[in-house]
């Protein structure tokens, strides 16, 4: 197999040990004598990122790594401006979940859950009676898309392929790996391409999934993205394209917390600087803090005020 020589940033695990430098890319290949195309990801840091001011259980680090993978998986294979959403609601002890990334592949995501919760049972056993799996794609320009992902697998690489067969009416297999100890997740996805051999595309297919399903979780964050390909797939001829990074990257701001405040009210507002003396924000997703100071808070009253009385006089 053929591969390009990229760097990539390092990465390191709780333990303090480098992650491969591969780790936080994502790198698409194809297949030259089949009509088959893939992506591998591998993430650590961004992964870290994802969870670290969050004092999630196990399983719920477990489930959110799998995401993350997943949709930067998910966001590689749509080509547009704009992001995509995966939205775990549930309705036991697991209240939601969702990962956000864009094109640039910049993810943010948080989950939130109920009381003590058995750290160890499978994540499906969290959710409780009918829980709602959708993708939710949201172009920069044209209107957005949401479908309803089926949940009656127990694995959530199992439900994403019904997804792609069902609703995107796309052959696809996708592998998720995390360890939430060494805070490492990865992921693999296979779809078939547009042939004029539907016969030999379904032989070949079946071949290259059998391949991958030989990938254990140790190996695929331990080794280099390259060392997987070639361990995987050394006897077929495969071209790789230069890897693309992940981060997590959170859209808070003042100025987007700002607006959040103002539209708070003047009232809401006032009660705060009564109480509390100034006005403090803590974003759930990354965990800043933006304060603003007592000039800045009556600036903010002033323009909620002044949002209040156009509402009242275009009634």
């Amino acid at each position: 197999m053929t591969a390009e020589n990229n760097t990539a940033h390092d990465a390191a695990d709780n333990t303090g040990s480098p992650a491969p430098g591969s780790f936080d890319t994502i790198k698409r290949f194809i297949f030259n004598e089949k009509d088959i195309r893939g992506e591998i990801v591998q993430t650590c840091q961004a992964y870290r990122s994802l969870i670290a001011d969050h004092a999630y259980p196990r399983n719920i680090r477990r489930l959110m790594g799998e995401m993350q993978a997943a949709i930067t998986l998910m966001t590689e294979t749509v080509k547009f401006q704009g992001s995509i959403m995966l939205q775990l609601r549930g309705n036991g002890d697991l209240v939601y979940a969702y990962i956000n990334s864009n094109e640039k592949q910049e993810t943010r995501g948080l989950a939130s859950w109920n009381g003590d919760i058995d750290e160890f049972c499978h994540w499906t056993k969290l959710l409780g009676k009918d829980p709602v799996l959708t993708i939710t794609i949201i172009p920069e320009a044209g209107a957005r898309y949401q479908g309803i992902i089926d949940l009656t697998h127990d694995h959530l690489n199992e439900c994403i392929e019904d997804y792609y067969r069902n609703s995107v009416q796309i052959e696809t297999r996708v592998w998720l790996y995390c360890d939430p100890d060494s805070v490492k997740a990865a992921g693999i996805l296979l779809q078939k391409l547009p042939t004029d051999n539907p016969e030999k595309l379904e032989s070949d297919f079946h071949h290259i999934a059998t391949l991958t399903d030989s990938m254990t979780e140790g190996e695929i964050l331990a080794l280099e993205c390259d060392d997987v390909l070639y361990r995987l797939f050394h006897q077929e001829s495969v071209n790789t394209f230069p890897p693309k990074p992940i981060s997590m990257k959170c859209v808070c701001s003042r100025d987007h917390f700002r607006e959040s405040l103002v539209c708070l009210g003047a009232a809401a507002l006032e009660d705060i600087i009564r109480e509390q003396g100034s006005i403090t924000v803590n974003c759930q997703s990354c965990g800043k803090t933006f304060s603003y100071s007592p000039e800045e808070a009556q600036s903010i009253i002033e323009e909620a005020r002044k949002q209040e009385a156009e509402k009242a006089a275009s009634k």
